[in-house]
């Protein structure tokens, strides 16, 4: 039978195990948790810094660059005096929508000016149909999308414009553009609807052809019959001649006819009826030829697609364009009439007289006499048919599959993927952001692995590195279980509110003036000012901001050989303390040889004495430096049974190790080299780009060695509880183990207190290292290009560098007001409703940048104006505060009272064991307070007795140190917060001397408040309450130590301390929260174990409830602490539901080891119901502990 994995607490989910904090499990840190009494189910009602994730689509993570190139002044047949745009735009998420919230579709929808566009981005959606004119686009995103919106198609058209109007008459028309080509590097890609043709890349229209013109129609020519119908009389009546012929008297024969007279013959001069002279009429013309139309323009070419997927091809229609109309047919003119048509030289009606033989009267004769000067048929003009375009549809465009799997990766959207997941993570969206730089860091190592990277430049490759130093920088400290700013989830400020209100007035001018040089040259309308000065403003800032970040680095590389000798030293003590307790082990071996009842121990003896070596090497957390648990006590799984104490030995000592990590010879060579390279002084920007290339070389290996340091640390990792649960087992079932139990303990926690520190100091050195360069790396970007020039162009680059300096602005902005935040809600128990946005600001900072600056360099009273704004933000906390003190809700009123110590208290204090004291479980405050938080923990009384002797000082220090969990009861509802982050080098406590028989309490020093008040300034006051209070709902740790210079020795023989209090009165029931949980517990107890809660165990479980655990969470954990009582429990239960009878020992030792090592319930049911039924059949009886396990095997082989 295949078995599952031994379920024990590493097999469970992190946060089932922890009774101190919520890690993982999907559940986010929660600040401040509150339990509501009411329900079973424990209720969370948390805030935290922002009630919504951000948006990757907002505005804040998109950047927007473009530039003109002036020399360009036609494109897309439009003529354009300043010039064609270049555009780049880089987000997190671009979308493209009607909605326009990052106003880019206002910048770029069919703008005739646009030559390219380039979109880097995590995401592109395009929800909307965007015309971009023959622009070249490049796209490089992970993910394309496009996304229709009802009838709206969505896609992107770089089809570009044709001439609006047709070709000059007569004239060919201009051919058609080629259309943008896309160039398209995605990992993936959705279409709505699995629809094609989401690029539109059609070639332009070509423009239509000139018209042509019809031949002229010719008029019709003025007849001699409208001229002189006299004429024509004299023809009808006399006759038409061509002249007289004197020889034979008579009239000749005319050249025309009567109706040729009467039709055709055009009119000869005459006079018109003013009596002015009309010429003869002229022969009708030909009609007119027709004359064609020009050629139409050709078709534009379509666009290319290149792109990486080979699969996209039929989402590009890539029609080449149509030409542009033919012109079409046209008709000759009509001819003149009339046709025929005849022109006369001469016409007059003539009489003649003919004389008679013989000389008698003549007789006179008419006749309309006329002579021809032409004739003439005019014909039509002839007609004409326009040509039609050379190519009347241009080339169709191409898909080429371009070998780059990674190109969809680019530092312009790697850097607002970086921007979003810092906002994710300083608003505390832990998952969120995690997920992003998972992603991040993941396309970082694809891009660095390309052949485009192999050819980067020396700038683009150092920009590349400094991004991966971001990158893993941000995700060291999500592993560490931190938020943005290095501190556990429920942090306290250890400076009270008023403090905090103190150093939030005080602490913003630098962070107000660096935002505003960002968005001043970052403002399109600043775009062609001499910038040099506010250039010069920005460095001078990131220089500010630089030499904090060194004194940081500094101070951490000096506190590196101290904490290897602390690693030293605890180390040695832990070797020590191994050998003592394989040295207990043979003592304990020769005792067993002489006494029956020991050697009945031995077996027990040895393992409890392993399981505190194993304990002494590994690190208790209350939250783990890694989101995750080390092997921690799983080493005695691994023990080689024959030399025990050599694989625990042979086991490295993680503190130890760090004697022999190179982090701080690593930091120190990064640090080096920066001064070597003097990059603090370059002021060439090529030359600073190099220097910093190769800095980052250096700087790499520091983040190596705390990623070994903190993958060490989290294989030795334990659960605090568990290995607390493992020490109390340890001394209740044997008094032997006590003393070395709590030897064992102390060395831990110093451990833990360590592990903490290095953890700190390390990563400080990483951040402040990692920062420093980017901060000189911003510098680089946003000098000149040209020495000496007044302008600095701003490149896409330098804007993200611009960004991300105010960006880290903006961080610190928000830091001092998460302080703030977190203080308020301490005091408050309310969540802060301040604007965390900070939008009131930058809508007053958008005002002043659009109105008098010239250079970008903040005047005194813009800057007044603006820190007024910021310091507004305080009256929402003052608003807050002031109703709840109206109201009577906030008064506090302060009390105490005596808590002395018992004898067996006093008696592991003076044996060097500390102790730990809970007087709010005590019930020293039940019914009376609530909110009840400590002023202070003093000695009121005592008595002691003192050995041995010293010569110049002696005097002997009791330590109450609260643990660091406040739980505050207020209202009906338990609010919990932490105190201490990885930064917490001493605990918040109370100290007390006795000394020559009397006892002084050690109050803070003067220099601390006197630094504080000097940090305050004029905001402090001297009766300020500097420090938060920690809850007194809180398990208070005692311990003490005598201090001589001889062998004093001083033991306590009673002690009574004076715990003072601040509390408001009670105004709900804190017995019936408890018996609420008390309820709950117990009934899990009971279905679980089949036995009702101790008091440690109710507790415990009551805390986990007040960590927001529900019942299923609870569940697990009881399983969990009390694995193998609850096996025993369920095996109990599965045999006597069999067998009706309780197991024998034996049965249930061999039944619970079988369900701890994963046997499921279902079968062990299955199987002891089919042993019964075969033994019954058998031998008629049930059957024993031998025929149950003998049985078992058989079904495990698969034998009927």
């Amino acid at each position: 039978m295949p078995f599952r994995k031994k379920r024990g607490p590493s097999a469970l989910p992190v946060c089932v195990l922890s009774a101190i904090t919520m890690i993982g499990c999907g559940k986010p840190p929660t600040e401040p948790v509150a339990v509501d009494t009411v329900h079973e189910e424990a209720e969370l009602a948390s805030q935290t810094l922002a009630l919504v994730a951000p948006d990757p689509a907002a505005k804040a993570y998109v950047q927007y660059t473009e530039t003109r190139d002036p020399s360009v002044t036609t494109f897309n047949h439009q003529s354009l005096p300043q010039g064609v745009r270049d555009v780049q735009i880089a987000g997190k998420h671009v979308v493209l929508d009607q909605a326009d919230v990052a106003q880019l579709r206002a910048r770029l929808e069919s703008a005739p000016d646009l030559r390219k566009l380039e979109i880097f981005a995590d995401k592109l959606i395009v929800r909307a149909a965007i015309k971009l004119p023959a622009t070249e686009l490049r796209i490089h995103a992970r993910e394309v999308r496009f996304e229709d919106q009802g009838s709206i198609v969505a896609n992107i058209d770089t089809t570009p414009l044709g001439k609006n109007l047709g070709a000059d008459q007569f004239a060919s028309g201009v051919h058609g553009l080629k259309a943008g080509d896309v160039h398209l590097y995605v990992s993936s890609f959705f279409s709505d609807g699995d629809r094609p043709n989401r690029f539109v890349m059609r070639g332009g229209r070509g423009q239509n052809a000139g018209l042509g013109a019809h031949g002229e129609n010719r008029p019709a020519v003025l007849k001699l019959a409208q001229s002189a119908p006299n004429l024509i009389k004299c023809a009808e009546d006399h006759g038409l001649s061509s002249g007289y012929n004197r020889r034979t008297q008579r009239w000749n024969p005319a050249e025309i006819d009567l109706n040729e007279l009467r039709h055709q013959v055009v009119a000869l001069a005459y006079r018109g009826p003013d009596d002015s002279q009309v010429p003869a009429q002229a022969l009708p013309l030909d009609g007119g030829d027709a004359r064609p139309g020009g050629k139409p323009g050709n078709g534009g070419d379509a666009g290319t697609l290149y792109t990486n997927l080979s699969d996209l091809a039929r989402y590009a229609d890539r029609s080449g364009g149509t030409a542009g109309n033919v012109a079409g047919s046209y008709g000759g003119g009509t001819a003149g009439t009339p046709t025929p048509a005849i022109k006369l030289a001469y016409a007059g009606c003539q009489t003649q007289v003919i004389h008679q033989p013989g000389g008698g009267p003549g007789r006179a004769i008419r006749a309309l006499v006329v002579r021809v000067e032409a004739r003439k048929t005019p014909v039509h003009g002839r007609g004409a048919t326009s040509p039609a375009a050379d190519r009347p549809v241009g080339s169709a465009g191409n898909a080429v599959v371009v070998d780059s799997p990674e190109g969809w990766v680019h530092p312009h959207a790697i850097e607002l993927g970086i921007t979003f997941a810092e906002d994710a993570f300083i608003n505390d969206f832990r998952e969120l952001a995690k997920s992003e730089l998972d992603s991040l860091s993941a396309a970082l190592d694809t891009y660095v692995g390309s052949a485009v990277f192999a050819s980067a430049t020396p700038e683009q490759k150092a920009q590349i590195a400094q991004q991966e130093l971001r990158v893993r920088s941000l995700l060291n400290r999500i592993a560490g279980n931190e938020d943005y700013f290095g501190n556990p989830s429920n942090w306290v400020p250890a400076l009270s509110l008023e403090a905090n209100m103190g150093l939030f007035e005080r602490e913003v001018p630098w962070a107000i003036r660096a935002i505003f040089v960002s968005d001043w040259l970052a403002a399109q309308n600043n775009q062609q000012k001499d910038n040099l000065a506010a250039a010069l403003e920005a460095q001078r800032l990131l220089r500010e901001e630089i030499e904090r970040l060194e004194v940081d680095f500094n101070a951490a590389l000096e506190e590196i050989p101290e904490l290897k000798q602390k690693a030293q030293a605890v180390g040695a003590e832990t070797e020590g303390l191994t050998a003592h307790l394989q040295a207990v082990e043979a003592q304990l071996v020769n005792r067993a040889r002489e006494n029956v009842e020991d050697s009945k121990k031995l077996p027990f003896w040895k393992k409890g004495l392993r399981v505190l070596a194993a304990v002494a090497r590994s690190i208790p957390v209350g939250q783990p430096i890694l989101n995750g648990i080390g092997s921690g006590i799983d080493l005695l799984v691994n023990m080689d049974p024959d030399k025990p104490w050599d694989t625990i030995k042979q086991a490295p000592d993680v503190i130890k190790k760090f004697t022999e990590s190179k982090v701080g010879e690593k930091a120190k060579e990064a640090k080096d080299k920066k001064e070597e390279k003097d990059v603090k002084n370059e002021q060439d920007k090529k030359k600073l780009k190099e220097s910093l290339k190769d800095i980052q070389e250096f700087v790499k290996p520091v983040i190596e060695e705390l990623k070994k340091q903190k993958d060490l640390f989290a294989t030795v990792e334990v659960k605090d509880e568990e290995l607390k649960k493992e020490l109390e087992k340890l001394k209740k079932e044997s008094p032997e183990f006590a003393e070395l139990s709590a030897r064992v303990e102390q060395l831990t926690k110093r451990r833990e207190e360590l592990a903490l520190s290095l953890t700190a100091v390390v990563e400080r050195l990483e951040q402040t290292a990692t920062q420093v360069n980017q901060s000189y790396l911003e510098i680089s970007d946003l000098m000149p290009d040209v020495a000496n020039s007044a302008r600095v162009i701003l490149s896409q680059r330098a804007e993200l560098s611009l960004r991300s300096m105010r960006e880290r602005a903006l961080d610190r902005l928000v830091k001092y007001q998460y302080w703030l935040k977190k203080a308020y809600e301490y005091r408050a128990l309310k969540p802060y409703t301040g604007d965390l946005t900070l939008r009131s600001l930058f809508d007053e900072m958008r005002v002043l940048i659009g109105s008098d600056s010239e250079n970008g360099v903040l005047p005194l009273a813009q800057a007044e104006a603006l820190y007024t704004t910021f310091r507004d933000e305080l009256s929402v906390i003052a608003q807050a505060m002031a109703q709840e003190l109206n109201s009577n809700n906030g008064v506090h009123k302060r009390a105490s009272f005596t808590y002395a110590l018992s004898s067996a208290d006093l008696a592991a204090l003076n044996s060097g064991r500390f102790i730990t004291i809970d007087p709010w479980e005590d019930g020293a405050f039940e019914g009376q307070a609530e909110d009840v938080r400590l002023v202070s923990v003093e000695v009121e009384s005592f008595a002691q007795t003192a050995s041995g002797s010293s010569t110049r000082f002696g005097y002997h220090d009791l330590e109450v140190a609260h643990d660091g969990l406040s739980r505050l009861f207020r209202r009906g509802k338990v609010h919990l917060f932490r105190h201490y982050n990885k930064q917490a080098e001493q605990p918040i406590a109370w100290t007390s001397r006795f000394e020559n028989g009397s006892v002084r309490n050690i109050p803070l020093s003067p220099s601390t408040s006197s630094l504080l008040h000097a940090l305050l300034g004029g905001t402090g006051h001297v009766d300020m309450m500097l420090f938060s209070q920690p809850a007194a709902w809180a398990k208070l740790r005692l311990s003490a130590r005598t201090v001589s210079d001889g062998d004093l020795d001083i033991d306590l023989s009673s002690l009574a301390l004076r715990v003072t209090y601040d509390y408001a009165d009670v105004n709900s029931s804190f017995a019936q929260h408890v018996e609420t949980q008390e309820g709950i517990v117990q009934g899990q107890f009971q279905a679980l174990l089949k036995r009702s809660a101790a008091d440690d165990e109710l507790a415990s479980s009551r805390l986990l409830l007040d960590l927001g655990y529900g019942t299923g969470e609870l569940v697990e954990t009881i399983e969990a602490v009390h694995e193998e009582e609850f096996f025993r429990a369920r095996f109990s239960e599965l045999h006597a539901s069999a067998y009706s009878r309780a197991p024998s020992s034996d049965e249930l030792a061999w039944g619970s080891a079988e369900l701890m090592a994963g046997r499921p319930s279902q079968q062990v049911r299955e199987y002891l119901t089919t042993i019964n039924e075969v033994v019954l059949d058998i031998y008629g009886r049930l059957p024993n502990y031998d025929e149950l396990v003998m049985y078992t095997r058989v079904l495990d082989a698969g034998l009927e």
